[in-house]
């Protein structure tokens, strides 16, 4: 099953993946005690763009400004595509924007 750990506001200060990882370091210590079928994909925007893996989380850095009405289309169509078994959203600051994504 695929889990994707969604957070759509931009640490647009923050320009390394080593400090994005620092920084989410305590958001992200629940993927340890997942099961091994479970398989974590975390999306975040930031300072700059980046795939890598993590030991066996997925991690997808996007390059993304904090726009309030902005609706993320491209980014929850190909969510969508990946037919995930659980969405995990951080915030409520966007959840004009997750509606979409439902």
């Amino acid at each position: 099953m695929l889990l994707i750990d969604l957070l759509l506001y931009s640490e647009t200060q923050v320009t390394t993946a080593e400090r994005l990882l620092e920084l989410h370091d305590s958001n992200l210590g629940y993927f340890q005690y997942l099961e091994k079928s479970i398989k974590p994909v975390v999306i975040q925007h930031a300072g700059f763009s980046k795939t890598f893996k993590d030991h066996d989380t997925a991690f997808e850095i996007r390059k993304g400004a904090n726009k309030k009405w902005h609706l993320y289309l491209p980014l929850f169509y190909r969510i969508r595509r990946q037919k995930p078994g659980v969405v995990l959203v951080h915030s409520m600051d966007y959840a004009f924007q997750e509606l979409y994504l439902k």
